[in-house]
């Protein structure tokens, strides 16, 4: 009795798994990543690494599309261990000299492929998740894991695209820190274009880099850090908050977990290197109530491009107006402006003072320069 109920139970599963094949050739796969030693490489988002499968009279063919070459292999798959044999592969040779090409090389010859050229024998996986969605996953022997999804990867939300302004910082348990708070005052930014490419402003430094894209099976957004440098000042306050902000966009070790939310009223950003370590920003300036309350001058547009405009109570005439970086240097200065409008463009990115001087009194502002 006992061996006939292992028989059944053995059946079923094998008819589960065969099921499965069924079901993991039908579909069209996109490669999201793969887990190589703790670390996740990502393919480039705007790259598109599918998985097709078509049957032969010896099993099935894999058909993978790279970013300028196509990766074909003759398979098996063993339903009862769970595993599919790559038997034998060919890969085009085209030049490859865009966005994704390391990763198409990591992807057919070392993850795909043993460098020695043998056959290479994968553990595989199927399931549907709650959203809907089908995975697939590939194991190697060496434990690297391939994750597909039958859903193309969704483009970054458009909202992103902006200038924003760092609010708050969290550490977990700690009380969150707050941009307001800090004194002498600082307004750090992050301006994300739609390349993906980003500029901002920590304390005193400016920065730049690049920022890859990806969401993961369970929906999750990452924004993957690719370049970055900075001015590299040593600020006269705060060097310690910019260590540590970037730190986040330095380093590469993990990706930002991200968030952007838009409605009527306005937007804000997050991101997430640890859990619970978080930086949330908006797109508003920080302004106390003390600035709102003695700021006689408006200053528009305020990060500016190239030429800002200078409004105030009475719309006077300035007898001078200087602009100093964070270090206190002069870095222009006009005698007599005789409009409202001053061309900043060649002014360097970052985050300046400007004074300026009427005959009676003398204003101050801080100023951000793209």
């Amino acid at each position: 009795m006992k061996n006939l109920f292992a028989s059944l139970l053995a059946l079923i599963l094998t008819g589960t798994i065969s099921a499965q094949v069924s079901l993991i050739v039908d579909e069209t796969w996109h490669n999201r990543n793969v887990l190589d030693s703790f670390v996740y490489e990502y393919p480039h988002y705007t790259t598109d690494f599918n998985l097709q499968f078509s049957e032969t009279s010896e099993g099935y063919e894999m058909i993978i599309n790279g970013v300028a070459n196509v990766f074909t292999a003759q398979i098996t798959f063993d339903p009862a261990a769970v595993t599919m044999t790559i038997q034998d592969f060919e890969v085009t040779t085209n030049p490859c000299e865009t966005l994704g090409c390391e990763y198409e090389s990591y992807y057919f010859y070392s993850f795909l492929t043993d460098s020695d050229g043998s056959f290479k024998t994968f553990e595989y996986d199927y399931f549907e998740i709650s959203n809907g969605n089908q995975i697939f996953r590939l194991t190697d022997i060496n434990g690297r894991i391939a994750e597909f999804s039958d859903e193309t990867l969704p483009l970054p939300d458009e909202a992103l695209f902006r200038t924003w302004y760092l609010h708050v910082m969290g550490a977990d348990l700690w009380a969150n820190d707050y941009i307001s708070d800090f004194e002498p005052p600082i307004y750090p930014t992050l301006t994300i274009h739609e390349d993906l490419s980003y500029d901002g402003i920590g304390s005193c430094n400016t920065f730049t880099g690049t920022f890859n894209y990806s969401v993961d099976i369970w929906n999750t957004s990452f924004l993957i850090q690719e370049e970055f440098e900075e001015a590299g000042l040593t600020c006269e306050f705060h060097n310690g908050f910019e260590a540590y902000y970037f730190e986040n966009f330095a380093i590469a070790d993990y990706p930002l977990t991200m968030e952007v939310y838009e409605d009527t009223e306005g937007a804000s950003f997050s991101f997430e290197k640890s859990p619970g370590f978080f930086f949330r920003y908006y797109d508003q300036p920080i302004l106390t109530t003390s600035e709102f309350e003695t700021s006689k001058v408006l200053l528009y547009p305020n990060p500016v491009e190239e030429v800002i405009y200078i409004e105030g109570v009475d719309s006077i005439n300035f007898q001078r107006i200087t602009i100093f970086n964070m270090l206190g240097e002069i870095i222009m200065e006009v005698e007599h402006l005789p409009t409202n409008s001053l061309n900043v463009a060649a002014l360097p990115a970052g985050l300046f003072l400007i004074k300026m001087k009427t005959d009676t009194e003398t204003l101050t502002e801080k100023l951000v320069k793209k």
